[in-house]
């Protein structure tokens, strides 16, 4: 059914972006009327998207004119310029093709719009150079936002916990009152055998509120534990967040070769920081939980290519359920592994078969060969460490980084290197727990797991590939 005829129509359209550049959609419209004045036209219809991208093809006001182009309820269209009508030359000819389809008037107040070919190539051509244009300023943005933050300036203030923002040094000074807080968060964690959902319930007892005056949640809890600026240095450029339509944003993780680091005062000791962490990640492995499928080898599994742990995922397909281990580099990480995913049921047998093969057989562990884990992937770690540490320092000579800024991140990158050089050595044999009879008498799966906890072996996995690690 067809809509009412409207006949002329404008558009009009500002990103939030133009916005803060005071880009006006009042004088689109004025400039528009004007142009239909002109033409002895006085009554139109304005479709107005403020605040949205000029990049993607979904706009509010854009999709309701869309639907009256098919309705064939308009008779010309007014933008002020192509680049109001997108940035994208793609979504302009996508426009363009749907207005002329409808034997539509498209207009523009600064050109006449041809349709022949010819004027479609000079069409294309000015959408090509918006775009460039568009993209020429992101660019020109970020080498000045990347400019400030070797300087040891902050980019952006994200209201942390136990912080103020100090615009007169673009950085942090410390909140005396809030950071108590964050002291206190780190103090518990370390002392107390507590997860995060537990500490934010203790916390809400304690009548402690976050930033924003709300009690605290699990999340809130676990992202202060993994914030590295309470330690002193706020790593810039970690995140790159791509906008893949009109309503989404896509985080995704950059090279560690691309961060920033920026010192920040600091509220807990770069020692707190790093023991918060190992026990992060012990809990993640190890304490119990409610889990919906019982993994044997949880928390006792190591990735052959990477070296990182090994967790249990569950996959829903045709109706079926199926458990793997996956490598966590890839899950939890975000990182780059060339592991694939292992069936649970398979390798939970495959190791168990090998335990109480050797439990039967009275082989010594120690007897059983130690292999390295897949030396390349070790180096090429190293190699992008190292790219840090170059990267690094050049910014220190250059004088574009100040050296305070940049030592802590240096030596922590060092001790990275170092535990890695120590991974490419051969391991000596040394003393485990395994006791063979816990191993031979074990028959539930209860038993079969305090036996593989207990022995104090962990187990490096391939693809048809088990090693041994004591």
């Amino acid at each position: 059914m067809r809509g009412v005829f409207i006949i002329n129509v404008i558009y009009a359209r500002v990103s939030t972006e133009e916005q803060k550049t005071g880009y006006s959609i009042d004088a689109q419209l004025k400039s528009a009327k004007d142009r239909y004045a002109s033409m002895g036209i006085t009554d139109v219809v304005n479709f107005v998207d403020d605040g949205y991208s000029g990049e993607f093809i979904e706009r509010p006001a854009l999709d309701r004119l869309r639907q009256s182009i098919r309705d064939k309820t308009v008779s010309r269209i007014m933008f002020y310029d192509p680049d109001r009508m997108s940035r994208n030359l793609t979504v302009q000819l996508i426009l363009a093709d749907e207005i002329e389809k409808a034997g539509i008037e498209l207009l523009f107040v600064t050109g006449d719009y041809d349709a022949s070919p010819e004027g479609r190539l000079f069409f294309s051509m000015k959408g090509a150079i918006s775009a460039y244009e568009k993209a020429k300023i992101r660019e020109r943005t970020m080498s000045g936002k990347r400019a400030k933050a070797r300087k040891g300036k902050l980019t952006f203030n994200d209201r942390a916990l136990g912080y103020d923002y100090d615009y007169t040094i673009c950085n942090y000074i410390i909140n005396e009152e809030e950071a108590k807080t964050v002291k206190l968060i780190y103090d518990i964690y370390l002392s107390e055998n507590l997860g995060t959902i537990s500490l934010a319930i203790k916390l809400k007892a304690m009548g402690i509120k976050s930033k924003k005056g709300k009690d605290f949640s699990g999340g809130t809890v676990y992202r202060i534990l993994k914030n590295e600026m309470y330690a002193g240095t706020k790593q810039a450029f970690k995140i790159y967040e791509k906008k893949i339509s009109q309503y989404k944003t896509q985080k995704i993780a950059r090279d560690p070769s691309e961060w920033i680091p920026i010192e920040v005062p600091a509220i807990v000791t770069r020692d707190q920081w790093e023991r918060v962490q190992e026990r992060l990640i012990e809990n993640k492995l190890l304490a119990a939980r409610k889990v919906k499928h019982d993994y044997l080898l949880r928390g006792k599994i190591i990735c052959g290519h990477c070296g990182y742990a090994m967790i249990g995922i569950t996959s829903n397909k045709k109706n079926n359920t199926y458990h793997y281990y996956s490598c966590s580099s890839k899950n939890v990480y975000k990182r780059p592994c060339d592991s694939r995913l292992l069936r649970s049921d398979e390798y939970d047998e495959l190791v168990w078969d090998e335990l109480v093969y050797i439990a039967e057989n009275n082989i010594e562990i120690t007897d059983k060969k130690t292999e390295i884990v897949d030396n390349e992937k070790i180096k090429k770690h190293i190699d992008t460490l190292r790219q840090r540490q170059s990267a690094l320092t050049k910014w220190v000579t250059d004088g574009t980084i100040e050296i305070e800024a940049a030592d802590q991140q240096l030596q922590t990158i060092k001790k990275e290197i170092d535990i890695s050089q120590s991974m490419l050595k051969e391991k000596q044999p040394k003393k485990t727990t395994f006791n063979p009879a816990a191993i031979l008498e074990a028959i539930t799966f209860e038993q079969k797991r305090k036996a593989i906890l207990d022995s104090g072996l962990k187990f490096i996995l391939k693809k048809g590939d088990i090693v041994i690690d004591y």
